[in-house]
């Protein structure tokens, strides 16, 4: 099959629309794909000989720190292929991307990914995991499709957790300035992205999704951004995110537990019957299992690929990555 690899161009989104089998809306595969990349090369699609495409790949380009120093990183928003075209078109659209940085990050999800990473030789270097917890639990309870024995069994326990937890945080979230970016604070022996305002501006713009974003003093030092979302999911009932949280100095989880308490707070204002996150960082594992956050019995390894020598430092460093694999519009972060 012949097929060649190009830029997304904008009149494009019909083809796209086609491609989703018309599942996402072309106001969101706009945004998506639409993403402004420091050099515009934020989506490339593969088309057929007919004019028709049959593969796609969206996804944002960051500074990653590594040990201190500034590389450039890519993480796909979306990777989509036809189904009677998966396999080398997929591998095609990766090639032409990892072009673009230093490395490419993924998750291995599909067999169709699991695949296709495996044959490309990607390196595994973590795990993330999702996990909830009910803020509003007859709330969450309303959200439901069909409400089973199993379904009031969890809202006992939710019930029974949201008694017990506590909403007291030493921490004060502040509004966050377009300056600010310039000032907050870098750590090394770490693997961790840099999110830019312009991100942030960007996401701000997803359509269904109210973008919040923060920043802390802790020991006279000024992390961020913290980044969490509101959505409105089913009977006028709001969901909550937590999309971000940056890396501390110290390894002490209670930092990361008086954070995440803080956004608890802000998200229950917000009206969110339920938080969902996603994460890959040991300490605020261990911080979300603390305050009896549910955690997916699946994981999903995080892989890498990179052309240049910076392969096992990768492999090498710890990571603290945070983004919503259940969003495909904040897996940036």
């Amino acid at each position: 099959m012949s097929f060649e690899i190009r830029k997304i161009e904008p009149n494009d989104i019909d083809g796209l629309f086609d491609l989703f089998n018309k599942r996402k809306s072309k106001e969101l595969l706009n945004w998506v794909y639409g993403h402004p990349a420091e050099d515009g090369k934020s989506a490339f699609v593969a088309v057929d000989e007919e004019g028709k495409i049959i593969g796609a790949v969206g996804y944002v380009k960051s500074t990653y720190y590594l040990n201190g120093k500034g590389i450039k990183g890519l993480i796909p928003l979306s990777w989509e292929v036809d189904k009677s075209s998966r396999g080398l078109v997929g591998m095609r659209l990766i090639m032409r991307v990892l072009k673009d940085a230093d490395f490419y990050m993924g998750m291995d999800g599909s067999e169709d990914m699991k695949n296709i990473f495996k044959g490309m030789n990607f390196k595994k270097i973590g795990e993330g995991v999702s996990a909830r917890k009910v803020l509003r639990p007859l709330g969450y309870l309303k959200t439901l499709k069909k409400i089973g024995v199993r379904d009031l069994l969890r809202y006992c326990q939710d019930l029974k957790d949201f008694l017990l937890s506590t909403n007291k945080s030493d921490i004060k979230l502040l509004p966050v300035s377009k300056e600010d970016f310039e000032t907050f604070t870098k750590l090394e022996d770490l693997l961790y992205n840099e999110i830019s305002w312009d991100h942030i501006t960007w996401l701000s713009q997803n359509p269904g999704m109210n973008i919040h974003t923060f920043k802390v003093n802790i020991n006279n030092r000024v992390y961020g951004p913290i980044v969490c979302f509101t959505k409105e999911v089913k009977n006028g009932k709001k969901r909550g995110q937590i999309v971000h949280i940056p890396p501390f100095h110290s390894d002490d989880v209670k930092y990361y537990k008086d954070v995440i308490i803080a956004l608890q707070n802000f998200l229950f204002q917000e009206k969110a019957t339920a938080i969902t996150t996603f994460t890959v960082e040991e300490e605020l594992k261990r911080a979300f299992q603390s305050l009896n956050y549910r955690f997916d019995k699946k994981t999903r390894p995080i892989v890498v690929k990179s052309n240049k020598t910076t392969l096992g430092e990768l492999l090498n460093t710890k990571i603290h990555l945070s983004f919503g694999e259940s969003d495909k519009s904040v897996r940036n972060i």
